[in-house]
């Protein structure tokens, strides 16, 4: 599957509060998708990433924004590497 892609360009106090939710969903959606795939448990993932099977959960349900560290141990984890892509705003 195509890498998720989210756009975090919002100024306000309120529309960076969406653009975290939005961004918490994609990465929620991207852990579960690459675990599926690795058939692996929510349980294996968190021992290997060195986590509680609660942390994943709350993750993969995008009740938590994954801090950079977090990310860095899931991806490991799952045999990934992960890669940030900062791109220039369009011009509206």
């Amino acid at each position: 599957m195509d890498d998720t892609r989210t756009r975090v360009t919002s100024t306000t106090p309120r529309d960076r509060s969406l653009d975290e939710r939005d961004l918490a969903y994609a990465i929620a959606s991207r852990v579960f998708e690459l675990r599926q795939a690795a058939n692996m448990s929510q349980s294996e993932l968190a021992t290997l990433a060195g986590m509680k099977q609660g942390h994943v959960s709350r993750l993969e349900s995008a009740k938590t924004v994954p801090t950079l560290p977090v990310l860095l141990r899931v991806a490991a984890a799952l045999g990934m590497t992960l890669t940030v892509n900062l791109t220039q705003e369009e011009s509206q």
